[in-house]
């Protein structure tokens, strides 16, 4: 990302302050095609309101933005809307079904999403449609993940007819790979281009199998699995990848508990497992000092070290259960929701700093803009805007 920082000393201290322009995107869930949940931005120090949308249905996906700084945000009623920095609506674009996947952006601004009907788009920054590419076998063409668009403008997905797709810029299938579950979570990559998908292996006694793919074939390069016996339960969680470890993290539910996966990125040997009291369904974060952060169905937030899996803090949210995926900024501070609608922001120590009262779960991963503001979706079907006046980065970090 490019900064213009000015530096200032503030009662003896040195401070650098973020104003953002155009060229500092967020085009994809999690920020990235790593799904880390990580930026270099701070988020506001205390949660003003700054402004708020309302969809006609509720919001399960994260926001993302463009280069000109427009937000995009997808919604169950089937709207992909696109919003002005100021939240006042641009236009808007109507697919077949409920969205519930987080758009991403992709080359020359163009937006790509999927339906429940098993239709992918691409649609252009001004809102026309560029293509639609439709799933074209199965019963249950459901897609509901995240899209993975790279650079090249390949993209690719799952969907619940147990297929992953790779589709050339054109809305082309190049090419079509079969895996023994319903697809449900995002893929992610590596800094290479390799793909890596986690789903659940129901020839394998409801195993989870994580898949590595080249860009430019439908067999795997290898495939890790993991007798978790999910039973009934799939895998929604989407992997992070920390390219600097070589290591790729997914959270499952198993029949009774949940588990925390750390898999090798180079061989696809399991490097730890941590066992939680309850399932996870959110993707987890990579903080900048590597810690690994999950929210799980026992209604906490877990930080987790990197090296050997165990558990460095946890922190107990007032709702039943974490369902949304957390998000670090660049000084430490974790946010993530809960499923009685409260977004919370944590010291990189484990301890509430504020919170923030939605009217429904929050599902998606809090999203900090160039500028500083948070943006996070609840299920009261609400985009939130919020911001503090002066936007203090970590110049430690720079």
């Amino acid at each position: 990302m490019i900064y213009r920082n000015v530096v200032s000393l503030i009662a003896g201290t040195l401070l650098v302050v973020s104003s953002a322009w155009p060229g500092d995107p967020v085009p994809a869930f999690h920020y990235d095609n790593q799904r880390t949940g990580l930026t270099a931005v701070a988020g506001p120090e205390t949660p003003d309101v700054f402004w708020t949308f309302k969809a006609k249905s509720s919001l399960t996906a994260s926001p993302v933005i463009g280069e000109d700084g427009s937000i995009y945000v997808a919604s169950t009623d089937g709207v992909l809307y696109a919003l002005a920095p100021d939240g006042q609506t641009k236009w808007t674009y109507t697919a077949q079904e409920s969205i519930y996947g987080t758009p991403a952006i992709g080359p020359e601004g163009a937006i790509y999403f999927a339906d429940l009907a098993g239709r992918y788009y691409a649609v252009g920054a001004d809102g026309a449609l560029k293509w639609v590419y439709p799933v074209p076998t199965g019963n249950d063409r459901r897609i509901l993940g995240a899209p993975l668009v790279m650079p090249d403008g390949l993209s690719f997905f799952g969907s619940w007819n147990n297929g992953f797709y790779c589709i050339g810029p054109d809305g082309t299938m190049r090419w079509q790979a079969k895996v023994n579950g319903l697809v449900s979570s995002a893929p992610a990559a590596d800094g290479e281009g390799n793909i890596y998908l986690a789903a659940k292996d129901s020839s394998n006694q409801n195993a989870l199998a994580v898949h590595k793919f080249s860009p430019n074939s439908a067999k795997p390069v290898w495939t890790y699995t993991d007798s978790q016996r999910l039973g009934s339960h799939r895998i929604i969680s989407s992997p992070a990848i920390d390219t600097s470890r070589q290591r790729l993290y997914v959270g499952v539910c198993a029949s009774a508990n949940g588990a925390l996966i750390a898999v090798n990125l180079t061989n696809g040997q399991r490097a730890w497992s941590v066992r939680l009291p309850k399932g996870i369904i959110a993707s987890p974060a990579v903080g900048a000092d590597g810690t690994v952060y999950t929210g799980c169905l026992d209604g906490s937030l877990y930080a987790v070290n990197p090296d050997d899996g165990n558990p460095k803090w946890s922190f107990r949210a007032d709702g039943y259960f974490v369902f949304g995926s957390p998000s670090v900024d660049g000084n430490g501070t974790v946010y993530f929701g809960d499923s009685d609608g409260t977004l919370y922001a944590l010291s990189r120590e484990g301890k509430e700093l504020w919170r923030f009262a939605t009217n429904s779960n929050i599902e998606s991963a809090p999203v900090v803009g160039a500028d500083g503001t948070l943006y996070v979706t609840s299920n009261d079907s609400t985009l939130y805007a919020l911001r503090h006046p002066t936007v203090v980065r970590d110049w430690m970090r720079q």
